[in-house]
């Protein structure tokens, strides 16, 4: 089977759906198709918008058997919009949608070119509310091949996501893949046909996250040995309330005034707000956080071997792949009671939701955590299980191979 991915990043790009794309697009391989990625420079999403941000070369390489072909994205017509795209979503205007989905961009005509001619029997895509997931939809319909779009919605987004362009392409397409349940359910009410709707989760491999040299990171960082170590892993987005888990420092270093904060991630332009959050804490507290900035994904299993609790209070997610490569570390992990989130960590089960915004609540969760030792083992020990037995790569590969098949 020829296969055409298109994605707005891929490795070394990092981010959620990045990760997807790439394990599938490389399992594909292996199972004997030909997978062709198309896809932009850019790191991540502000290159689409911002001009001067950094970016790869464009061109073509093979990566695992993948063949990639990276475009420029124009930034510079984002910035011309930035306003008018703001206002009409204010105003609720005829057209907005279709507007902040040329501001998001990527406005990338490589991607089109690609979309239109390069060889493919099926066409899937990956992520909303970007503007390649309506270059894929077109083309498949155009060629009259099969489009499969996985979109990763975050319903709670309404910017983000509460556009007629998204509503329009799902419609079109042949299939959508749903992360989770929560997804699905979303997608049906768009009035979408159930038979069309197939929940297929991503992945994680235990053997990239597990087994980590949890003390040398620690002694890289700063924090001795049997210290309580709370730590966010992940993108650094404004929406994933790592700036909310500084606040609650502030009060787990009241019962716990020993315990360490560390943000490991990628990093995007809302990393100037959370070290703002920092800078505004006492001398004495700013001394315990740490920052693990960019480092190379093979690095994640120390990180998280460094850690005593994982906690990711994001307001919205498409599924919280983290959260599963948590667990498998041998983590328990903390969350929001909100999107897509309580679908995947249940809580008391295998993890601990709080409010998004509930900085208190938050805080009493880390507290109860750290403090009982037993409970923190219960929850790893049930949330691993769940990885091994629900969120396999390889099983998750086999259900999208089936449906690109037809």
């Amino acid at each position: 089977m020829r296969i055409l991915h298109l994605s707005h990043g891929y490795p070394p790009a990092v981010g959620g759906s990045e990760t997807v794309i790439c394990e599938f697009s490389e399992r594909l391989v292996r199972r004997g198709h030909e997978v062709c990625v198309v896809t932009t420079t850019g790191y991540n999403t502000a290159a689409f918008r911002e001009p001067g941000r950094p970016t790869m070369s464009a061109g073509e390489e093979w990566r695992e058997g993948v063949r990639v072909r990276r475009h420029r994205a124009d930034p510079r017509v984002a910035p011309r919009l930035r306003r008018a795209q703001a206002l009409a979503f204010r105003l609720r205007l005829p057209g907005n949608g279709a507007l902040r989905t040329i501001y998001d961009g990527p406005l990338a005509p490589g991607m089109l070119r690609d979309a239109a001619h390069e060889p493919a029997d099926v066409i899937g895509a990956t992520a909303f509310p970007l503007l390649h997931m309506q270059f894929a939809v077109a083309a498949a319909r155009a060629r009259r091949v099969p489009s499969v779009l996985l979109g990763a919605l975050h319903p709670d987004d309404r910017w983000g996501f509460d556009r007629a362009p998204i509503r329009r392409a799902i419609s079109h397409a042949d299939a959508y893949v749903a992360y989770t349940p929560f997804e699905r359910d979303h997608v049906e009410r768009m009035g979408v046909a159930p038979e069309r709707i197939h929940v297929i989760p991503p992945g994680v491999d235990a053997e990239t996250v597990e087994g980590g040299d949890g003390a040398a990171l620690r002694e890289e960082v700063g924090v001795p040995a049997g210290v309580p170590l709370i730590g966010f892993v992940g993108q650094l987005g404004g929406h994933k309330g790592v700036d909310d888990l500084v606040a609650s420092m502030r009060l787990v270093w009241k019962h716990e005034p020993d315990a360490f904060l560390l943000v490991a991630g990628a990093t995007t332009p809302f990393l100037a707000t959370i070290e703002k959050a920092v800078r505004q804490l006492p001398a004495a507290r700013r001394s315990r956080v740490r920052f693990l900035l960019d480092f190379d994904q093979a690095r994640k299993r120390d990180v998280l071997a460094a850690l005593d609790v994982f906690a990711s209070p994001s307001g919205y997610e498409s599924f919280g792949l983290t959260f599963v490569e948590a667990w498998l570390a041998g983590l328990p992990v903390v969350g929001c009671r909100s999107g897509a989130v309580p679908t995947v960590v249940e809580h008391g089960e295998d993890g601990v939701l709080v409010g998004y915004r509930a900085v208190p609540e938050l805080a009493g969760a880390l507290i109860e955590l750290l403090d009982d030792e037993p409970f923190r083992r219960r929850l790893a020990v049930t949330g691993r299980a769940k990885a091994l037995e629900r969120y396999t790569w390889e099983g998750s590969t086999g259900l999208l191979e089936a449906l690109y098949a037809g």
